[in-house]
């Protein structure tokens, strides 16, 4: 958490507006992104109702299309689902094996069988 400190060497260098408030706003930014993945860090999982993973909450109902990725732009070892999520775009979530990967897309069918082809 070096934001503030980010800030505040802004003050006492010599550096133009532009920059500073760039300089600033990326320290806040990089803040909230570790804020949320540290908070959820102990939390993330399957849940009954959805997924908890990388600083976010993915709802089952909220889900239109889940699936591995397919292997041709696969980095050989990297076991990723990719979620199409409604009003979110698509999200890849990278898991440490393919048996956690399985887990997780069993456990999507399981409430949305739909979504398995």
């Amino acid at each position: 958490m070096c934001a503030p400190f980010i800030m505040l060497f802004s003050a006492f260098v010599d550096l133009r507006f532009y920059f500073k408030w760039m300089l600033c706003a990326v320290a806040l930014l990089a803040t909230e992104i570790a804020v949320r993945e540290a908070s959820t860090l102990r939390s993330s999982g399957v849940y009954e109702n959805g997924v908890v993973t990388e600083g976010e909450v993915i709802l089952f109902k909220d889900i239109s299309r889940a699936g591995k990725t397919s292997t041709s732009g696969e980095i050989r070892g990297e076991c990723i689902v990719e979620l199409e999520v409604s009003g979110k775009g698509t999200r890849r979530i990278s898991y440490a094996d393919e048996d956690e990967r399985d887990a997780v897309l069993q456990a999507i069918f399981g409430f949305r069988p739909q979504l398995q082809h």
